[in-house]
C-alpha cells in the first residue's frame, strides 16, 4: 500500500465506530470519540508541550514537525516524511478551540504540493482526551514519554479492515531562537512553605458586589483557604451554608502547590495583564456588577495575587486569552475542592457521583452524564442537609444548545436527585 493510500485509510477511522462507550480503543495508544460523545473541555495553553522543532523517524524514512505557540486562538505545524533524499508527502496542521474543546485539522500534500484533499476540505480529528503531557484525538495521538522525546501513533485501517498502528518517535531539536534564552521565560520556583503551620498559603475568593436587600445582615467569609499544615478551611458565600474543613496529606500540598505555581504559571498571571489581553483583541465586553474572583499565594518572600471580574462570562468571550483559561481552570480546581467538604469522604463522593450518573443515563441515555469537575456548589445548611448543585452547558460551533442541571439532596440517610435540561437559544 502506497503512502497516500495508507494515510487515506486513517481518515475513514473518522467514521469509524468500535463500541458504544464514550472513547474507543482502536489500537494500543490510540482512541477514537465514539458517536454522539462529547469531546472533553480544554483549551491551547493544555498543549504548550507540544511546542517546538521535532526530528526523528517514522514510517521507514526521516521525520520532522514544527509546531508553532499559540497565537490568535490557534497552534500550527507542519510535517515532512523524507525517504532517499526525497519528501514522501508533508502536511499543514492546525489545532484550534471549537465547541470548548480542542480540534485537530490537517491537509496533506505530495512532494509537488498537490494536495490530497479538495481544495476546502481538511481531515479533522476530534479530541477525545487530554492528560498533562498526552493528546489522544480521535485515531490520532501525540505524548511526551520518559526521556522528553515526542511519540506520535495513528491508527491505520488496512484494506482487510483490520487496523495497523504507525509510530513516530522524535527528538526536540534547537532551532532558530528556540536555543536562546528567552528573557521572559518561566523560572521554576521551589515550593518552600512558610515555618508556620497555621500560615495561610493560598486563598481563593469570589467578592460580590451587591446582594439583595434581605441578605443584608449576612457576612460571606473566605471561600478557601489552604494552611501550610495542610488544612482546608471553606467559608461560606450563602447564608444557608456552614463553615467546613478537612485537612490534605503533605504530598497533597506539594503537588497542588506545584500544580498552581509551576505548571499553571500563576506569577506570571497578572490582573493587569489579562486586562490588556481582553483590549489587544479589540472586542470590548462590558459587565455590570459582575463578581470578582481572587487567588492569592503565599510562599513567605513569594507572594502574589490576581483577579478577575466575571470570569464565568469572560472566560467564553475571550477564549483566545490564555491566562485568563489558565486563571478559569484553576477556579475550576478550588469549586472542586471545596465541595469535597460538604461531599464528606472519597467513597461518599464515589457512591453520589455513581447514582447521579444512574440517574442522569436514565434521563438522557444519549448525552455524556454530569461528572464531579461539573460541581457548582455543595454545602452543609445549619439542619446538617447537603446540597449541591452541579450545571454544564453543551455547545455545538460555539453555540449553546443545551443547559443540564442536577440537585442533590441528602439528609438522614435520605438522598433526592432531581436532574433537569433547558434548551437554550
Amino acid at each position: 500500500m502506497n503512502i497516500k493510500s495508507l494515510f487515506s485509510c486513517v481518515l475513514c477511522l473518522l467514521t469509524f465506530s468500535v463500541t458504544t462507550w464514550s472513547q474507543s480503543t482502536l489500537t494500543e495508544h490510540t482512541f477514537r470519540l465514539d458517536d454522539e460523545a462529547k469531546s472533553p473541555s480544554a483549551s491551547l495553553e493544555d498543549m504548550g508541550w507540544l511546542h517546538g522543532f521535532w526530528k526523528g523517524e517514522g514510517l521507514g524514512g526521516q521525520v520532522d514537525a514544527s509546531w508553532s505557540g499559540s497565537v490568535a486562538g490557534t497552534m500550527v505545524g507542519t510535517f515532512r516524511l523524507v525517504k532517499n533524499d526525497q519528501i514522501e508527502f508533508s502536511e499543514f496542521l492546525e489545532i484550534s478551540q471549537k465547541d470548548g474543546s480542542l480540534v485537530l485539522k490537517v491537509k496533506h500534500f505530495d512532494r509537488e504540493l498537490n494536495g490530497w484533499e479538495e481544495k476546502d476540505k481538511f481531515a479533522e480529528f476530534a479530541l477525545v482526551r487530554l492528560d498533562d503531557k498526552t493528546a489522544n484525538f480521535d485515531g490520532l495521538t501525540y505524548t511526551i514519554d520518559e526521556e522528553g522525546d515526542l511519540r506520535a501513533y495513528v491508527a491505520m485501517k488496512q484494506k482487510d479492515g483490520t487496523i495497523k498502528e504507525g509510530d513516530f518517535v522524535f527528538q526536540r531539536e534547537a532551532s532558530g531562537d528556540l536555543d536562546k534564552p528567552k528573557e521572559d521565560a518561566y523560572e521554576t520556583i521551589a515550593i518552600e512553605l512558610p515555618d508556620d503551620p497555621e500560615a495561610v498559603v493560598l486563598t481563593y475568593d469570589i467578592e460580590v458586589k451587591s446582594r439583595r436587600a434581605t441578605e443584608e445582615d449576612f457576612q460571606p467569609t473566605t471561600l478557601f483557604r489552604l494552611l501550610a499544615n495542610g488544612k482546608v478551611l471553606v467559608g461560606r458565600n450563602d447564608p444557608r451554608a456552614t463553615e467546613l474543613e478537612y485537612t490534605i496529606t503533605k504530598e497533597e500540598v506539594q503537588e497542588l502547590l506545584e500544580e498552581i505555581v509551576n505548571k499553571r504559571q500563576i506569577f506570571e498571571i497578572t490582573t493587569d495583564g489579562i486586562k490588556q489581553k481582553f483590549q489587544d483583541t479589540g472586542r470590548p465586553f462590558f459587565l455590570l456588577d459582575a463578581p470578582i474572583y481572587r487567588i492569592s499565594i503565599n510562599l513567605g518572600d513569594k507572594q502574589h495575587e490576581v483577579q478577575v471580574e466575571g470570569l464565568i462570562s469572560t472566560r467564553r468571550f475571550y477564549k483566545e486569552v490564555a491566562q485568563l483559561q489558565t486563571f478559569a481552570k484553576m477556579h475550576d480546581k478550588f469549586t472542586v475542592m471545596r465541595a469535597r467538604a460538604a461531599l464528606g469522604t472519597q467513597n461518599e463522593i464515589d457512591e453520589l457521583m455513581d447514582a447521579v450518573v444512574k440517574k442522569f443515563k436514565k434521563q438522557y441515555p444519549d448525552v455524556e452524564p454530569l461528572s464531579l469537575e461539573d460541581v457548582e456548589s455543595a454545602i452543609i445548611d445549619e439542619n446538617g442537609r447537603l446540597l449541591a448543585e452541579f450545571k454544564r452547558v453543551d455547545f455545538e460551533n460555539d453555540r449553546a444548545i443545551f443547559a443540564y442541571s442536577c440537585t442533590v439532596v441528602k439528609y438522614k440517610g435520605k438522598t433526592t436527585i432531581t436532574i433537569m435540561r433547558a434548551r437554550l437559544g
